[in-house]
């Protein structure tokens, strides 16, 4: 979390700052409630699949990275 706070702190413009900084904090509530809830699969998917959801959702994250890194890295570099 304290490298999302710092890009973000880095990142955000002046008057926003602080919005920006309730915005990371709101990510870290949203994405602990999915991973409570993804934890309550284990049981009804089994271990195996329950390790395949975990692979697909990381893989997913990977090809969002290399589909719109490109286009996320020219946003931040005209934003000094």
């Amino acid at each position: 979390m304290a490298l999302a706070l710092a890009f973000v702190s880095r990142n955000a413009p002046a008057p926003l700052n602080a919005t920006m900084m309730g915005l990371a904090y709101l990510t870290l509530f949203i994405a602990s409630f999915a991973i409570g809830w993804l934890g309550t699969l284990y049981e009804p998917l089994g271990p195996t699949a329950f390790r395949a959801l975990h692979a697909a959702i990381g893989a997913s994250g990977g090809v969002a990275v290399l589909l719109f890194g490109q286009a996320i890295q020219h946003v931040l570099a005209a934003n000094p």
